[in-house]
């Protein structure tokens, strides 16, 4: 059995001497509103985390500020943004929606199920990553959907 030494092994196992596991510095640090405005990342979280060849994205919610809360209007501009932001990640590494093996999304509305079906299917075209879509009671600040996505770094177009 092989016991971590806490002096040397923290750095091994989050990322200074491994590369299995990586934080992304930009993202965990600061963020931009889509106002415009640079903002730090106050919650208790990173936007995005490499593990080898994999970026995992956390939840994204429509939030166009997050100061303000405010959210565009209906299910059709949400969920357009929050597959807007999880590109915008994604491109902070060198990669595409097209990198994207899975997503999960949450609804607050099993009815929206179409329409958020209908700007996936347009965001993605042909490529079909794998989803899962999970209907659940309610999401913070009155958002209507949350997204979050795997991406992988060895697919190339």
């Amino acid at each position: 059995m092989t016991l971590l030494n806490p002096s040397n092994d923290i750095h091994h196992l989050f990322g200074r001497a491994h590369n299995r596991t990586q934080f992304h510095p930009i993202q965990a640090l600061w963020e931009k509103n889509y106002l415009g405005t640079k903002i730090m990342s106050t919650p208790h979280y990173s936007p995005s985390i490499q593990s080898g060849d994999l970026i995992f994205t956390s939840g994204q919610l429509p939030l166009l500020d997050r100061v303000t809360k405010k959210t565009p209007d209906g299910i059709m501009a949400q969920t357009r943004l929050v597959l807007d932001k999880v590109e915008n990640i994604l491109r902070e590494y060198g990669l595409t929606k097209r990198n994207i093996v899975k997503t999960t999304a949450f609804i607050t509305d099993i009815e929206s199920w179409e329409e958020v079906n209908e700007i996936y299917a347009e965001f993605f075209g042909d490529y079909k990553p794998a989803r899962s879509i999970i209907p659940v009671s309610d999401l913070h600040f009155g958002c209507l959907i949350e997204l979050e996505a795997i991406a992988s770094t060895s697919i190339r177009d």
